[in-house]
């Protein structure tokens, strides 16, 4: 309302407010070294892409998949709409990838019947197996203690060959 002496005008003004769009990256996920995971973003914009682009099979597109992943990235996914607000919306999902699993038995050696030998593993991985089991203190342990009796192997057979096998919940394994 606007007043010069007796005159008097008046006007209204209309503002319409938009919200930003929503949007969701998805759920964070732990994949193996040089694993690929798909990504699955929701949005109601118009217009979304993906960054880093560089590592993915579609960034223009919702749900997409990731190339080969070394090592942990953070995935954003930028939308715009076209319903008047320019402002663009983010949010960021984290894939984190596991180091490489690496696995190392021990040297080959000797030993003397009935007496104990420690073995030697080395591993960055958290679950272990070792086959076979013959002899072993336990199977599932990095270091298990082997003794060995007369009767531990086949007749004539003096040579044993063991493999260990190290793995993470997420099923990497090496």
């Amino acid at each position: 309302v606007a007043n010069l002496g007796k005159c008097q005008d008046r006007d209204t003004l209309v503002i319409r407010t938009v919200p930003y769009p929503l949007v969701d990256a998805g759920v964070p996920n732990t994949i193996c070294y040089d694993g690929t995971t798909i990504l699955r973003g929701t949005t109601n914009a118009s217009q979304f892409v993906w960054a880093p682009a560089n590592v993915l099979a579609n960034p223009n597109s919702l749900q997409t998949s990731t190339f080969s992943l070394k090592q942990t990235t953070n995935f954003t996914l930028t939308v715009r709409d076209t319903l008047g607000c320019p402002k663009p919306v983010t949010d960021v999902v984290t894939i984190t990838v596991r180091p490489a699993i690496s696995v190392f038995a021990g040297n080959d050696t000797s030993v003397v019947i009935g007496q104990p030998l420690q073995f030697n593993g080395v591993s960055n991985g958290l679950i272990y197996q070792w086959t076979p089991g013959t002899a072993l203190s336990s199977t599932s342990i990095l270091n298990p203690i082997a003794t060995y009796r007369s009767t531990s192997l086949p007749a004539g057979q003096d040579v044993i060959t063991y493999v260990l096998k190290a793995s993470t919940p997420e099923g990497c394994e090496g």
